[in-house]
């Protein structure tokens, strides 16, 4: 805890909180991890509880009644990369395939009005010092701070830019181990404890300062299991989403403009090797699932190390 601030409700970055009252629930997850893929993406759900949680947990319901046999409904866990191959075989015999419901999935953003915060890291090699398996593990989970700090930024500058002054964010993780040990590292980068390690802190351009340090997103991080929280799972499949599209990977296009609206736009992210960017959406009170409305996606493209 930062001594000159006492025990009193902090931000991620350790400073006092720039309101009084968690109206904003942010999810994030991760894309990437695996040894063979080479950006890490991580996204940030956005959610208004008394505004649209409900509503948002209504429609993935009835699109899990509509695309999953009764059989497999009980307890169902969306995974994108599964249903991207396939693998989830939801019913044979049907028309309606996998492809299909991620599809749906996308459109979620636009149809209810809520904004996602990216933060996406093209991976590099480890310098020569990091020659053993625990520097190396070190080495990647900052990276993965990086990334997780880029998605906050996108969320923090929401914050700023949308939410009532005083209005703050709690954030919600997976609840296992490796999360855990990311958003330690993230705290850590974020309050400069580590930021020699790579240089991200001192380096750092000008525009993500114009966000730093965080004042809207509350210091606790709550962890949940990905099977309990519907919206770890829409984070899963948005970041999965984006990856796809920043690696220029084609198959599944229409993916992208389903979660991106005009992908085109967000082309010259593929050039950067670390980005954040917001995509932002507005949303109207006692929203009805079936209406679709909001406008069209603000594209907010932030700062490039």
């Amino acid at each position: 805890m930062n001594a000159e601030f006492g025990y009193r409700p902090l931000s991620l970055s350790g400073v006092p909180l720039a309101g009084n009252r968690i109206v904003r629930t942010i999810y994030v997850d991760e894309s990437g991890t695996s040894a063979n893929e080479k950006i890490l993406v991580v996204a940030g759900v956005i959610i208004d509880a008394d505004r649209q949680w409900m509503d948002i947990a209504n429609y993935v319901g009835a699109l899990i009644k509509e695309y999953v046999p009764a059989e497999k409904r009980i307890g169902y866990v969306i995974h994108a990369t599964r249903l991207f191959n396939g693998y989830h075989m939801l019913d044979p015999g049907s028309c309606r395939n996998e492809m299909d419901l991620l599809r749906k999935l996308m459109e979620i953003p636009r149809l209810f009005g809520i904004s996602v915060g990216f933060g996406a890291l093209r991976k590099v090699a480890p310098p020569d010092h990091v020659n053993t398996p625990k520097k190396q593990k070190k080495f990647n989970a900052i990276l993965h701070a990086m990334a997780h700090i880029g998605c906050v930024i996108a969320c923090e500058k929401y914050m700023i830019e949308n939410a009532l002054p005083n209005e703050i964010a709690t954030m919600v993780a997976e609840n296992r181990e490796e999360a855990k040990s990311i958003v330690k590292h993230t705290h850590d980068l974020m309050r400069g404890a580590i930021g020699d390690v790579i240089g991200f802190i001192e380096n750092m351009d000008e525009n993500w300062c114009e966000y730093l340090p965080v004042k809207r997103i509350v210091d606790t991080v709550h962890f949940a299991g990905k099977n309990d929280a519907l919206y770890l799972q829409l984070a899963d499949a948005f970041a999965f989403v984006f990856r796809r599209f920043l690696e220029g990977k084609t198959r599944g296009d229409e993916l992208y403009t389903d979660l991106l609206g005009k992908p085109s736009a967000y082309t010259s992210l593929r050039e950067h090797k670390l980005c954040f960017n917001l995509l932002a959406h507005s949303y109207l009170p006692r929203l009805k699932i079936q209406s679709t409305f909001g406008s069209d996606a603000k594209i907010q493209i932030g700062p490039f190390l």
